[in-house]
């Protein structure tokens, strides 16, 4: 979960501190995600962390480019679920980096998403 909280605030660009102090990488921390899990459904919890299995079980891992593929490559696939899980990972990953957005907001996470989709897409030269 904190690779994925620290992938979001660098990746595509750094993310907006919305009035927190210092780089969204700083605030992709343990006592920061521990925080945002203690106020998130343990249902909300447990998608997420599928959703992270899930993405080890795939290769999750290496330098953002690659951890960006195989994201938008699961993103890509057919699996209703496994998209939910990722949305929810997301989720969780952003509301750690930053307080403006809560790990229910699936908004933000959706967004994010639809980029590693299409960043996959593209390399592999389809839309």
């Amino acid at each position: 979960m904190l690779a994925m909280a620290r992938l979001v605030a660098t990746t595509p660009v750094a993310f907006p501190a919305f009035g927190e102090r210092g780089p969204a990488w700083r605030r992709a921390d343990a006592k920061r995600l521990d925080s945002v899990l203690t106020t998130t459904s343990r249902e909300r919890v447990r998608s997420a962390t599928d959703g992270a299995a899930r993405l080890v079980k795939v290769g999750f891992g290496g330098p953002p480019e690659a951890q960006v593929n195989t994201i938008g490559a699961v993103m890509a696939g057919d699996d209703g679920l496994v998209r939910a899980e990722l949305r929810a990972l997301t989720a969780l990953a952003i509301s750690t980096v930053s307080s403006h957005y809560t790990p229910d907001d699936d908004a933000a996470a959706a967004l994010w998403l639809d980029f590693t989709r299409n960043y996959h897409l593209r390399r592999r030269g389809t839309r």
